[in-house]
């Protein structure tokens, strides 16, 4: 027989935390819940106030001037928990006003030996220079005339004018018809 009451039963939300982290249910293993991965006892985490070292103002200001005037004091952020992090820097959750942000933070020039590619510039100035449309990839002499153009039109800085990933499909395809004829 079924579940005669009107009322549908309460579904507990799924676990947020990232594979690798402590939180992380494993949907094979019996957890009471018949492996539906539901947690039955979450465990909040309290929040963090600074977790990571930020870029000083004054290292990004001459970055981006026109985004100046969106800065936001960092106290009226509470960061939850670090949600990600890669060479450029670690992207949180937090609170903003009461309201859930992702909040990325830059890596700081103390870290900037781990950001170094290949032994050039620091990631974080080839980010800007390429943002700023002053830093393109180059190619080799003999590359084919039909990956160029594939290149540069995916390469176009308003990304607007580049092809969809459909129209890329069909041209490397194309390209490489024409490359073994």
């Amino acid at each position: 027989m079924g579940n005669m009451c009107s009322k549908r039963p309460a579904v507990k939300s799924p676990v947020q935390t990232p594979y690798g982290n402590g939180g992380y249910n494993n949907n094979n293993n019996n957890n009471g819940n018949n492996g539906n991965g539901y947690r039955t006892d979450p465990t909040p985490r309290p929040p963090t106030r600074t977790p990571a070292p930020l870029v000083p103002a004054a290292n990004t200001d001459n970055c981006f001037p026109e985004l100046l005037a969106f800065r936001l004091d960092e106290t009226e952020v509470l960061l939850t928990r670090k949600v990600s992090s890669g060479a450029f820097g670690v992207v949180w959750l937090g609170h903003y006003h009461g309201q859930p942000v992702a909040v990325k933070r830059m890596i700081d020039g103390e870290d900037e030996s781990l950001a170094r590619a290949g032994g050039g510039q620091p990631d974080m100035a080839i980010v800007i220079k390429v943002a700023k449309g002053e830093l393109r990839p180059s190619f080799a002499p003999d590359c084919p005339e039909i990956i160029l153009k594939i290149s540069r039109a995916c390469l176009q800085f308003d990304p607007a004018l580049r092809p969809s990933s459909d129209t890329v499909a069909k041209m490397l395809q194309d390209a490489r018809a024409e490359l073994q004829a």
